[in-house]
């Protein structure tokens, strides 16, 4: 949920038979991030029997605890809790256009290039001879290598040893 953003609470009030109750009192306690508790009456919306309804607008950003609890004649119907995060949405998977202007403001900044889709075709083959990243393979045997031979000759000692003292 958006901060600022109208968000709809619904209850189904129901009795210990499991009858939809119509006249209840049904009241919403919202408790924000910053622990103040604000509650929100709901009222039945005369569309089916035992539904209630609130809206509820929350600027505060974070989770939120929604307790709703339900009494008729002084006898508790029941409660429920639920919580609601409130902060920035999907608003990325909307208006997802190409902004040329601001590609190419940071393909400058970064030393890249900047490509219109009539140009991807030269794509493939810029990055092939970009001349970066390239890595070479150097083969070597492990006994002309001396830094290896040393690591390694006082394990194959030891070994040798206690292979010598059949403690291997």
């Amino acid at each position: 949920m958006e901060p600022g953003a109208e968000a709809a609470l619904l209850a189904d009030v129901v009795d210990s038979a499991f009858v939809e109750v119509n006249d209840a009192r049904v009241v919403a306690t919202v408790t924000g991030p910053s622990g103040r508790p604000v509650e929100v009456p709901m009222l039945w919306t005369g569309r089916r029997n035992g539904e209630y309804r609130a809206s509820l607008v929350s600027v505060e950003p974070g989770l939120h605890e929604i307790r709703v609890e339900a009494v008729k004649a002084g006898v508790p119907l029941g409660v429920a809790a639920g919580h609601v995060r409130v902060g920035a949405g999907d608003s990325e998977y909307f208006d997802a256009g190409m902004r040329a202007p601001l590609l190419q403001r940071i393909a400058q900044e970064t030393g890249g290039r900047f490509y219109r889709s009539e140009d991807a075709s030269a794509l493939a083959e810029d990055i092939a001879y970009a001349g970066r990243g390239v890595t070479t393979v150097e083969e070597r045997d492990l006994w002309t290598c001396r830094r290896s031979f040393s690591c390694c000759s006082p394990r194959a000692g030891e070994w040798g040893y206690r292979r010598a003292r059949r403690l291997a």
